[in-house]
């Protein structure tokens, strides 16, 4: 009789827990309002960042092509601008630093060119300076 008493009142216990005790679908479900509102504050802030993400580097480009249309005036810049638009997407803002490289190797080589060339002009201006100054010496004697 003990062992049908216990037996009895695990069943009557396992049928009663089983109906009533998981709460957890029920709580998940009250819940999903406030994580709806969550995810749609989190994919409205998320949009609002890319249209700012857009706006930038929309802004970013248009001073890059002004900038570029600029060095284009330049004569030094010209010729070089005008391969490199060839040869490369002016427009990808991820070429920029690979542009400004190449631009900054150019000035600098045209400058170093350039700058050799007026070294040897002085030298050969020196050398006729001294010339000048050995025919004056020679004349004055």
């Amino acid at each position: 009789m003990f062992i049908a008493g216990i037996v009895g009142g695990v069943v009557v216990g396992v049928v009663a827990h089983g109906d009533y005790s998981d709460h957890s679908d029920h709580a998940k479900y009250s819940d999903m309002e406030l994580v709806m509102n969550i995810e749609a504050i989190k994919e409205n802030k998320l949009s609002q960042k890319q249209k700012e993400l857009d706006r930038i580097y929309d802004d970013i480009l248009s001073r890059y092509r002004e900038e570029l249309s600029i060095l284009s005036s330049e004569n030094i810049l010209s010729r070089k601008i005008n391969i490199i638009r060839q040869n490369k997407e002016l427009d990808n803002i991820n070429n920029i630093g690979n542009i400004s490289d190449e631009l900054t190797r150019y000035i600098k080589s045209k400058l170093e060119n350039e700058l050799s060339e007026d070294k040897k002009q002085l030298a050969e201006i020196d050398a006729a300076l001294v010339k000048i100054n050995a025919i004056q010496l020679t004349d004055k004697r």
